[in-house]
């Protein structure tokens, strides 16, 4: 980050269905991370496979593509 903002990552599958977002408060400029434990907002494990994660932050988005293996 190149300066403090609120950092949101939002999880989708390869189909566009959300299945989990993530908000922090407070990022602090330069490298930040975190870890996601591979469940869905209900508190479910996904399945193993491809999924989009969409961080928003500082008024920019970039998307990734993560693969969930068990």
């Amino acid at each position: 980050l190149a300066v403090a903002s609120e950092v949101k990552i939002q999880i989708y599958s390869i189909y566009g269905t959300k299945i989990r977002e993530l908000s922090f408060a407070g990022g602090v400029p330069g490298s930040n991370t975190t870890t996601w434990d591979g469940t869905d907002d209900s508190g479910t494990k996904v399945s193993k496979g491809i999924y989009m994660a969409v961080l928003t932050a500082d008024g920019s988005k970039t998307t990734i593509k993560i693969g969930v293996i068990h």
